[in-house]
């Protein structure tokens, strides 16, 4: 029992947090995919004066959008079982930043067009991958609830992104739409690396904690072993 618990400390003390971790992480960045594409519909008219565009027009601007969500994750996936998980969420994260950022700074209703797909396509790994992220970090027997949490946090983005951004547009401005969305990847992005940080160091932290005790469970096995032998030639 002893060097059985050993061997399972690791996982008692790491993979419960970390497994916690992903899933958030994983989750808020699926949910800012039709986040990302629904933020701007409040702001339609604003876009339109500013852009000198119809109303129309601006409409095809979350089209778009919505075209290359549905297509982009197919192309996602064999890289992500080519090159891992986490190098594509990174990747996604600082191009989907830098997108947004070029939103914000769009003179024109091409530029804009343009960035809003660069957004788009980096943004829909989370929906290419992140049931697999969940397939592969939890037991058959948890799977269906946080695959729940995943997709709930999916459906979420377009309900609460016109209500919250219509504020942000009535108040600050359109633009101020695209860099509250380029501010949240970045707080993913560091989010993502510090989690990553977090989870080698306790990682590190149990791996000497579980050698010491697993010196001691072998000892007593040794020990026990020994006795045994020792009392059988009496």
């Amino acid at each position: 029992m002893l060097l059985l618990s050993s061997l399972a400390c690791s996982d008692m003390r790491v993979l419960p947090l970390q497994k916690t971790v992903n899933l958030v992480l994983v989750a808020v960045h699926a949910c800012m995919s039709t986040f990302t594409a629904a933020s701007i519909i409040p702001a339609y008219g604003n876009i339109a004066d500013a852009l000198g565009v119809t109303l129309q027009q601006t409409t095809y601007l979350t089209s778009l959008q919505i075209a290359i969500l549905g297509v982009a994750p197919l192309l996602w996936k064999p890289f992500s079982s080519r090159f891992g998980r986490r190098p594509i969420f990174l990747i996604s994260l600082i191009c989907s930043l830098v997108g947004n950022i070029g939103c914000a700074k769009s003179p024109s209703y091409a530029s804009m067009a343009v960035c809003r797909a660069v957004v788009a396509f980096f943004i829909s790994p989370a929906a290419a991958i992140g049931s697999a992220v969940v397939t592969e970090t939890f037991f058959k027997k948890d799977r269906a609830r946080y695959m729940g949490i995943w997709t709930l946090m999916i459906t979420l983005g377009v309900p609460i992104a016109p209500f919250i951004f219509g504020f942000v547009a009535f108040h600050v401005g359109f633009r101020w739409i695209y860099w509250i969305l380029a501010m949240v990847q970045l707080k993913t992005k560091t989010q993502f690396v510090l989690a990553n940080h977090f989870h080698r160091s306790m990682v590190s932290n149990s791996f000497y904690i579980c050698s010491s005790d697993l010196k001691l469970a072998i000892s007593v096995l040794v020990s026990r072993i020994m006795a045994l032998i020792s009392s059988k030639n009496t």
